[in-house]
């Protein structure tokens, strides 16, 4: 947390969003997801997936993935499923918590099912399965770290 977060009583975790959040009686939630390739000018781009929240005028970064890329085609296309699925594995948590914590919960303005998720959540497990088999992947060497 950066003094100016302090200063400006901005929340740095998800208990002290939806406390805050519920202490300004905001009830609509929604969670956003993006993902960019940074160009750093020194050799190959990072992938990143990032995963936050917003209500009202207030918005807490949840948890930002990151894959280094690599030479290998196929290496960067394994680590970048898994930076997004775990991006999405964290909206989901992040949503069944909202939704226990009584908030109307939605993702870019639309409403989803649990179990669309995690059909979405097994896709890309499957995907990144496939490809490591069908190109000798090991899926080991396409590592995501949190960032």
């Amino acid at each position: 947390m950066s003094l100016f977060d302090k200063l400006l009583g901005r929340p740095t975790t998800l208990g002290e969003f939806i406390s805050k959040c519920q202490k300004q009686g905001l009830k609509d939630v929604q969670i956003c997801y993006e993902s960019y390739d940074d160009d750093n000018m020194f050799g190959l781009p990072n992938y990143h997936a990032m995963v936050f929240i917003e209500a009202g005028e207030m918005k807490l970064k949840l948890a930002e993935f990151v894959h280094a890329r690599s030479g290998d085609l196929y290496t960067t296309v394994v680590g970048k499923a898994k930076a997004e699925r775990e991006a999405v594995k964290e909206a989901l948590e992040t949503y069944k918590r909202l939704l226990a914590s009584g908030f109307n919960v939605t993702f870019r303005g639309t409403s989803f099912s649990v179990e669309f998720v995690e059909k979405e959540i097994n896709d890309y497990t499957v995907s990144i399965q496939e490809t490591c088999r069908k190109y000798g992947v090991t899926e080991s060497l396409a590592s995501v770290a949190r960032a």
